[in-house]
């Protein structure tokens, strides 16, 4: 009983750490996200920081080629993306042609 109870437990702290979701800062300055790749976690949230003068519009592209587009980003705002299942994903900015960012999510 004592060993079923333990793998219990264990399999149940397992669940709770997966389902704990990270957030990662994405600078975006001089035109350019500040990193080409990241690695995440289905779950995590990527926060896309306007450092630069001038405003953005993100788009996230899945691998089927579906886009989200995220909006107009003015100058010194946030934009998040939660990145809900595993796959990999292309973000650009739709007014600078040289922002590219790809993403695996695990």
């Amino acid at each position: 009983m004592k060993r079923i109870t333990m793998t219990l437990v264990f399999a149940l702290l397992m669940t709770v750490s997966a389902a704990i979701a990270a957030d990662f800062a994405i600078v975006q300055a001089k035109q350019h996200f500040a990193q080409p790749t990241i690695t995440i976690k289905a779950g995590d949230k990527l926060i896309f920081q306007n450092q630069d003068d001038v405003k953005h519009n993100i788009i996230v592209i899945d691998s089927e080629g579906d886009s989200l587009d995220k909006g107009i980003q003015p100058p010194g705002t946030n934009i998040e993306h939660v990145f809900g299942k595993p796959g990999f994903y292309r973000v650009r900015c739709n007014i600078h042609p040289t922002m590219k960012l790809d993403v695996t999510v695990q």
